[in-house]
């Protein structure tokens, strides 16, 4: 597939130091344009968690989650594919819940898009 812009990446969860296990929701994400997309984790937390990535067509109360969650051991970094089927959400967001509480660091969550 070609791609006709350079890249961009969204961030959905900005340098948020999680302290507990309760769920972290983060901002929607608007994907509508993009023709393919990825999530990039920036993870310096010192416990393992699970990152969700979730669609919705219209970012009302409704979000469902897509694919599997993605395992990050502790200060797990990089870049994960999405699973298709893509095109059915306009907007996009991550969820991210830590195993055990970690006592330090911070994460960043984007979504790098192709357009």
């Amino acid at each position: 597939m070609a791609f006709n812009r350079p890249a961009t990446r969204d961030l959905t969860i900005s340098a948020l130091a999680v302290t507990d296990t309760g769920a972290k929701t983060g901002s929607a994400v608007d994907v509508s344009d993009a023709a393919d997309y990825q999530l990039s984790v920036v993870n310096t937390l010192n416990q393992a968690g699970n990152a969700q990535i979730q669609g919705s067509v219209d970012g009302g109360s409704t979000w469902f989650n897509v694919g599997a969650a993605v395992a990050l051991a502790a200060t797990t970094s990089g870049i994960f594919a999405i699973p298709t089927p893509k095109p059915f959400f306009g907007l996009v967001r991550a969820v991210y819940t830590a195993s055990l509480a970690p006592g330090s660091g911070t994460l960043s969550i984007g979504i790098d898009k192709r357009f």
